[in-house]
């Protein structure tokens, strides 16, 4: 008997890609074939190391592996095949591999487990994969590695890179909240982040909202509406978009900070170049505060350098700043490029913090609208 292969065959990953929605009766008879040669754990030459078992597949072809002698518990770094079919919301082929020992809890990368890879990618249809993991033991109290920010199933559902609404979140957020609190409870400071969390979406479907049909508007609304309930938490106030006509004002009772925030709220748009200079001028230093804060300038290139030419020539605009706040304003343009908008003790948050003021005091002087010219940056 030949020497099975412990690769999996060239071209085997493109071929699962192309049927992943589509497998026809020749397809899988063909994917049998292309696996024929080879042990039934081989695994792909890529950085990822997956096998067979990891890649869409359908169940007919998964059964085979397994009785060949696959191994459902066979991890590469990301996790098991369980982890990838429950991110897919492959129901039947998590049933088979959990009926045929796949372990619920066994951990990979940033110790995550299925279950959080079932409600992470976050898509409709995984409402059954997340009952069916929690039925057979996956625990919903589990905590991610300390780095991956230590959170829960309930949290990765809620708290993602990216805002997303789909009609199964809220069933998936309820069924975790019951699971969890059957095993102790949600301690108080994960639930207030929850909340919070969920305060943040509602606040961007307010911001969003406007550009959607009204179709898809009113599904997204009665998502949030279910958030609200489940979470307790107050809904988000409509947001009040500045109509590019009327004077602009803003309540100096507030600090800088909080003016330049409310002045974001009312002249940005969610997405794109605003349509008054005013907005823009938010629009630049609320960007480039941003960069600094969030990435330590690890993003700063030529379009934001750009950015900052065109902030100096919106000063002088209108009611144009005084002589000295404009050479203020070009040393700390200087300091910022210099330091690639690196914030701390030896960056230029200071002078971030001087151009943010500079904004909310050229707007004070120019409460009427101009409109925004065509610009020469990207950003």
């Amino acid at each position: 008997m030949p020497k099975l292969r412990i690769t999996l065959p060239k071209g085997f990953t493109e071929f699962c890609s192309e049927h992943m929605l589509n497998w026809p009766a020749e397809s899988v008879e063909e994917c049998k074939q292309m696996l024929l040669p080879c042990d039934p754990n081989a695994r792909e030459r890529s950085y990822y190391k997956e096998t067979a078992l990891h890649k869409c597949i359908p169940l007919e072809v998964v059964k085979w592996l397994v009785e060949r002698g696959a191994d459902v518990n066979l991890a590469n770094a990301y996790g098991t095949p369980l982890f990838k079919h429950a991110a897919w919301g492959h129901y039947d082929i998590c049933k088979y591999l959990i009926e045929h020992g796949a372990d619920v809890n066994i951990t990979a990368h940033a110790e995550r487990t299925a279950l959080i890879s079932a409600v992470f990618i976050g898509r409709t249809g995984n409402y059954d994969t997340v009952c069916l993991l929690l039925a057979h033991g996956a625990d919903p109290c589990h905590h991610t590695a300390v780095w991956d920010d230590n959170r829960t199933p309930l949290q990765y559902l809620m708290t993602g890179r990216d805002i997303s609404w789909y009609k199964d979140k809220p069933d998936i957020a309820e069924v975790l909240i019951k699971a969890q609190r059957e095993q102790g409870g949600i301690p108080e400071e994960e639930w207030m982040k929850l909340q919070e969390n969920v305060s943040y979406m509602g606040n961007e479907f307010e911001l969003l909202k406007k550009d959607w049909s009204d179709e898809y508007r009113n599904e997204i609304e009665t998502i949030m509406n279910r958030f609200y309930a489940i979470f307790d938490v107050t809904p988000a106030k409509p947001v009040l978009k500045h109509d590019g006509k009327s004077p602009i004002e803003v309540d100096r009772n507030l600090s800088v900070v909080e003016q330049h925030s409310a002045l974001w709220e009312y002249l940005v748009p969610a997405s794109g170049k605003c349509s008054t200079v005013q907005g823009e001028v938010i629009r630049i230093t609320g960007r480039v505060d941003g960069e600094a804060n969030n990435n330590g300038g690890a993003n700063w290139d030529a379009e934001y350098r750009k950015m900052l030419d065109a902030l100096e020539q919106y000063f002088l605009q209108g009611n144009a700043l005084g002589e000295y706040d404009l050479n203020e304003a070009r040393d700390a343009i200087i300091e910022i490029n210099h330091f690639k908008a690196a914030p701390g003790c030896y960056g230029c948050q200071k002078q971030i913090d001087y151009l943010i003021e500079l904004a909310v005091k050229w707007i004070w002087q120019n409460p009427e609208p101009i409109k925004l010219g065509k610009v020469a940056y990207k950003r």
